[in-house]
């Protein structure tokens, strides 16, 4: 008990409420035991009840078979944070189905060494890869790695319980056979909606459209490839997600050029829905079927609840009629819209560009932001491989806006007197 109190005070046990455990390597990479047994002394301590507030645990990967016996003895333990430096296997993430009170969970792969591509057998992917999988009772997962480790704990974790399920893949640092695994979300979606058609949230965001080495040929040999095609029932699928609050799909790439389209008109049946992300990672050289401005409005008539929306759309045509304007209409605040092509077109073309957002103030009339996401940022994320001068571009649409706001605004002010 010496080297727990060396660490930690034992008057102060009983006021931890967080812990954070490095992994106590040296630079070569080798463990320090000696701190290590400490650390193990102080869990060991933890777990005896001495800590009655402690919710939360973040630890590097040296310690997890080892804590195997002891996390389970921390009835208050509703979130924990594992940092990894390879793929865990079924059998090692099966012992966190004996911590009862697990409802948060985040994995983090930081090595992509001894990554493997694993695909699912055509069809397969519902099937369970363990005798135990499904069995945990965990509401939040959050993923941060290569896609194939994404997939594989999707799968060994979706369940009734999971209604939170977020993921962030660095495709810009992984090698070409990594991210191919992104041809694999559709079926991770597919299982995780599948196991709990009350999923609440789902978003797998890639820091930036990854460049597919020898593209167009890895499309091709992609689209022969029966392991990634969409799922049979996929649609039918996300059609009963009523839940469903936020779904986001961003830099993705699809094998169907009108995945996005056919999504969108299925998530028309999801009257809760408030945020939506769908721009996929488009396909070089092949033309895809984008949602256009009559499928914008379509999504306007039926999902009221929508609040935020950033959105692929082909603007190549002119508006359709105008609908007819309604105060207060849909309360969309933020709609971000990124083309297959420059819509630099529009800048010099007032008769392109007027009647475009004629219709977007027609359609979502209390627009406040349409900008933001446009703007170049150093991290990869949003601005970065969006088409130069779409944010200028964005910003002229924004000033024209608020133009039409403000005059509306001001005829309401002056009726109001009379």
């Amino acid at each position: 008990m010496d080297g727990v109190n060396a660490i930690l005070p034992f008057h102060l046990l009983p006021t931890i409420k967080t812990l954070s455990i490095s992994d106590f390597a040296d630079r070569k990479g080798r463990s320090d035991t000696s701190k290590s047994d400490l650390i193990m002394s102080l869990l060991t301590s933890l777990a005896s009840g001495s800590s009655p507030s402690l919710w939360r645990i973040t630890m590097r990967p040296q310690l997890l078979k080892s804590m195997a016996s002891i996390l389970p003895q921390i009835s208050t333990l509703t979130k924990l944070r594992i940092a990894l430096d390879s793929p865990p296997t079924t059998d090692e993430l099966a012992f966190l189905n004996t911590v009862l009170s697990l409802k948060d969970l985040s994995l983090s792969l930081k090595g992509y060494r001894h990554s493997q591509e694993v695909y699912p057998q055509p069809g397969g992917h519902l099937k369970k890869p363990h005798q135990v999988q499904g069995e945990p009772q965990i509401a939040t997962l959050s993923l941060d790695g290569d896609p194939f480790f994404v997939f594989s704990a999707a799968s060994f974790f979706a369940s009734p319980s999971l209604h939170t399920f977020t993921a962030k893949v660095p495709a810009s640092t992984l090698p070409n056979r990594l991210r191919l695994g992104l041809f694999l979300v559709p079926h991770t979606l597919h299982l995780i909606a599948h196991y709990n058609p009350r999923l609440r949230q789902f978003s797998i965001n890639v820091d930036q459209p990854s460049e597919i080495e020898e593209a167009s040929a890895t499309w091709d040999r992609m689209e022969s490839d029966d392991r990634v095609a969409i799922p049979d029932g996929f649609l039918p699928t996300i059609a009963t997600l009523k839940d469903l609050k936020s779904l986001s799909l961003e830099h993705i790439p699809f094998l169907q050029t009108d995945f996005v389209k056919s999504l969108l008109s299925r998530l028309s049946n999801s009257p809760c829905l408030q945020t939506l992300c769908l721009v996929p990672q488009l396909r070089p050289l092949v033309p895809s079927d984008l949602p256009n401005l009559d499928d914008l409005r379509t999504l306007s008539l039926k999902v009221p609840s929508l609040q935020h929306l950033t959105i692929s759309l082909n603007l190549d045509s002119h508006p359709p009629n105008l609908p007819d304007l309604v105060i207060p209409g849909h309360g969309l605040r933020s709609l971000f819209i990124t083309t297959q092509f420059t819509v630099g077109f529009l800048r010099n073309d007032v008769t392109r560009l007027v009647p475009l957002v004629k219709y977007l103030d027609r359609i979502f009339p209390q627009l406040v932001d349409v900008t933001s996401y446009h703007k170049p940022k150093d991290n990869g994320y949003g601005g970065l491989g969006l088409l130069a001068g779409s944010f200028a571009i964005w910003k002229d649409i924004d000033y024209l806006l608020k133009s039409y706001q403000s005059l509306r605004k001001d005829m309401a002010a002056q009726l109001g007197r009379h």
